[in-house]
């Protein structure tokens, strides 16, 4: 794949992932009513599945032939930044589904269980935000050092 193919690709990506985050951000802010919560429930949980094929996605682009394969290509000694990010996107599937899982074993009536939930998704965009800034970071340094910067 064409790195300009992977970087348009990415973008797409990064798009999805923003406004995946949006949709569930707004749900998780939203004061619903105990006659709602069934409903409200469900919807938020499609949404952190739509997200959770989307991150998967990205993480492919990223581990199949995208941008991790090339900052090794030109940056070799990076090989334990590039594992480690790896590893990461293990991490974020993994709390991702724990998350899904809590909220579809949730008792429709039992709403004091969420708080939980929702600190749990904030925490993981926190870190999924935090992981794509030492991507891009490796990404430039890999880089910028290759051509002499």
């Amino acid at each position: 794949m064409e790195s300009q193919d992977v970087g348009t690709k990415l973008r797409q990506q990064h798009a999805a992932l923003k406004a995946d985050i949006g949709t569930i951000t707004a749900l998780l802010s939203k004061e619903v009513p105990q006659a709602d919560f069934p409903s409200w429930r469900l919807e938020l949980l499609w949404a952190l599945r739509d997200f959770s094929n989307d991150l998967h996605k990205h993480f492919d682009l990223e581990e199949e032939g995208g941008f991790l394969s090339s900052v090794l290509e030109v940056a070799p000694q990076h090989h334990q930044a590039v594992n480690r990010l790896e590893a990461e996107h293990k991490t974020l599937s993994a709390q991702l589904g724990q998350a899904i899982d809590e909220l579809k074993g949730m008792a429709v009536s039992t709403r004091q269980q969420f708080p939980p939930i929702r600190e749990n998704v904030e925490r993981l965009f926190d870190q999924l935000g935090q992981h794509e800034a030492t991507e891009s970071e490796l990404l430039q340094e890999a880089y910028i050092q290759d051509e002499g910067g």
